[in-house]
């Protein structure tokens, strides 16, 4: 095997070293003689010790330069060049990708074919717009022995500056860095070409098209960024749905971990951007259950507020539709409520439904979550309904009272077919917190023609 040197580059505002970065480093660690890791920014002390466990060269400094700024301090300051010059090929990789997807051994064996002088995963094709110069991607590059051991390559980490902002680190470095080796007569090529892309000017295909690129090109590496960036960037290229569509195929046809990609998306990300931009809506079933056995194996309980004596015994029906094994605690105003969900199950109580007294008015879902407090250890599972609809206008409302009770209650407790599969979901998804209802837009509709009116 060849003699790799490895340089990692970690940055997190946290001082985190997620899960995929260990995965990551013990599957790049397969092909590397030696690795060093490089921190920018303060990381903590249990990061710091699981680093550890990958090489013993982990160097934490200052949050300056970027990743190129953390190569250059490597390579000029802590190993030099004389140490370098033992290496055949050195790896400049990043903590801006999970995987790998698919081994890197293969990526690397079909490269080491190619006879280039350096290479990455993908490239970015020119763009006159933003002054952008063709050029190999950043996030994952290999330069072999003849480029390595060159004066041109010590030349160009010892005649620029440290970059002081990120536009100096993307034009003096990762544009330039493959234009001036390629012009000193280095040969450069990429994994995952733009050609089969028919990637244009200003088409970051490695965002855009990365669900194409793992399930087409088996492309080991996935940019974060493809599940965080904005719904209405993505608009731009596509219909939205290639992020959606790439942790799909990750979960079904790969064998990647997807736990790790989602512990580091929820720490990270803004919950609702997640929502968006992933698409996480789900439509279940509510004749046929994925999974009829679940019910029987999970503790579960569903919460219900009454607030309405008018409305507890249309809402009772619903009780009916809800499995014996489901616990059922009813919170009411006054014992009248409570004589009143009584008298409506002639036999008595159904086995699984509890009543109490609330303290508190509970007019809203905080208020009645603080009722229930003591119940939440007992269940794996709970489903929260309640009746409430606050509103200053009674004559605006009254349709959309209705409207709004039916919507949360259809999409809750349609039927136990309808749990069953709410259930089987958090079950097949296990970084799934919280499902709600979707938002119900009429009122917001009833105003806005309201107010044309007037």
């Amino acid at each position: 095997m060849k003699k790799r040197l490895g340089l990692f580059a970690i940055y997190d505002p946290d001082g985190i070293a997620d899960d995929y970065i260990y995965h990551l480093l013990d599957e790049l660690n397969k092909l590397l003689t030696h690795l060093i890791i490089v921190c920018n920014g303060e990381m903590s002390e249990e990061s710091v010790v699981k680093l550890k466990e990958h090489t013993s060269d982990v160097i934490v400094r200052e949050n300056s330069g970027y990743d190129w700024g953390a190569y250059k301090h490597v390579i000029i300051d802590f190993i030099g060049w004389e140490k370098l010059g033992e290496y055949d090929e050195l790896v400049l990789a990043n903590d801006t990708c999970y995987g790998p997807l698919y081994p890197f051994r293969e990526v690397f064996d079909i490269m080491d074919c190619r006879g280039l002088d350096f290479w990455g995963i993908t490239e970015h094709m020119p763009d006159d717009r933003e002054e952008i110069t063709y050029h190999v991607q950043s996030y994952f590059l290999v330069v072999g022995k003849r480029m390595l051991h060159s004066d041109a390559f010590s030349d160009f980490w010892s005649a620029r500056p440290e970059p002081a902002t990120y536009s100096q680190a993307i034009y003096d470095y990762e544009l330039r860095f493959t234009k001036f080796f390629n012009e000193c007569g280095f040969k450069s090529g990429v994994y995952s070409d733009s050609a089969y892309f028919q990637s244009k000017f200003g088409y970051n295909y490695s965002f855009w098209d990365s669900y194409r690129l793992i399930s087409e090109k088996r492309c080991p590496l996935i940019k974060r960024k493809v599940f965080s960036l904005h719904l209405s960037l993505a608009l731009m290229f596509n219909s939205g749905e290639t992020a959606r569509k790439a942790l799909d195929y990750i979960s079904s046809q790969l064998s990647y971990d997807l736990s790790l990609i989602w512990k580091h998306l929820i720490r990270i990300c803004d919950v609702s951007e997640l929502y968006n931009s992933l698409h996480l809506n789900y439509v279940f079933p509510s004749q046929i259950s994925y999974n009829p056995q679940i019910l029987r194996e999970k503790k579960i309980a569903i919460i219900v507020h009454f607030s309405n004596k008018n409305q507890i015994r249309d809402r009772l029906e619903y009780f009916k539709k809800v499995p014996d094994s489901i616990d059922i605690i009813v919170s009411v105003h006054s014992k009248d409520h409570i004589r009143m969900i009584e008298s409506h199950f002639k036999g008595g109580m159904q086995k699984n439904i509890e009543t109490f007294i609330a303290d508190s008015p509970c007019s809203d879902v905080a208020a009645l979550l603080a009722e229930c407090r003591n119940h939440f250890s007992k269940y794996e599972y709970l489903c929260l309904v309640y009746d409430a609809f606050n509103s200053n206008d009674e004559d605006l409302c009254l349709s959309l009272e209705k409207s709004f009770k039916n919507f949360l209650w259809e999409n809750t407790l349609k039927s136990s077919e309808y749990i069953e599969n709410v259930i089987s979901c958090f079950e097949n998804n296990p970084s799934l917190g919280l499902l709600s209802v979707p938002p119900h837009c009429g009122a917001q509709n009833e105003y806005d023609a309201y107010e044309k009116e007037l």
